[in-house]
């Protein structure tokens, strides 16, 4: 569960060279969202178990260099995302990973807040950004690039229609998968 987080900042952004016209457009809409308060219903599949590990909760985009992902259900945790550190927060107390001496979680978390919030300019390090389908539907694929990142992912998928992600898929490299859907909160 720990991983999602850092996934889920890896999946969101990055370009491939499939439709540069369309994924610079929806990364361009996605800047321009005025919405960046979301909630989710996670599901990871764990390749060991046979149903899938559900949790619930919020996601808020403050700005481009932070992201605070709340888990409500059934557990309440807290992670703080920031160009510098990352912050677990929970009953027993806070740990702090400072970006600077983990560089994997370091550009996860840049990843994250650069998908949410559109601002993929000087990201392309991190991943290849693919686009399908059509401004009104479409479909980001990403590919890590860095080694590090490869050996924790396959790909991630965000689902969107115009400005607005509706859902996230990342599939790990052991084969676990998950499943983030967004719905919009004011």
């Amino acid at each position: 569960m720990k991983l999602v987080l850092p996934l889920l900042a890896l999946l969101l952004c990055m370009p491939l060279h499939a439709d540069e016209v369309l994924r610079d457009q929806v990364l361009a809409g996605l800047a321009k969202q005025p919405q960046k308060h979301f909630r989710f219903v996670q599901e990871k599949q764990l390749a060991m178990l046979d149903k899938p590990l559900v949790t619930e909760g919020e996601l808020h985009v403050n700005d481009a260099r932070r992201v605070t992902w709340d888990i409500r259900q059934p557990y309440v945790m807290r992670y703080e995302i920031d160009g510098d550190t990352i912050r677990e927060i929970d009953a027993q107390g806070e740990r702090v990973l400072n970006a600077a001496g983990n560089p994997l979680a370091a550009a996860l978390g840049e990843a994250m807040a650069a998908a949410f919030s559109g601002q993929w300019q000087g990201k392309e390090h991190l991943a290849t950004v693919a686009a399908e389908g059509s401004a009104a539907s479409w479909t980001l694929r990403i590919t890590p690039h860095a080694s590090a990142l490869q050996k924790l992912l396959a790909a991630i998928e965000v689902q969107g229609e115009q400005q607005q992600i509706l859902s996230v898929q990342i599939r790990e490299s052991n084969g676990d998968r998950t499943l983030i859907r967004l719905q919009t909160l004011p």
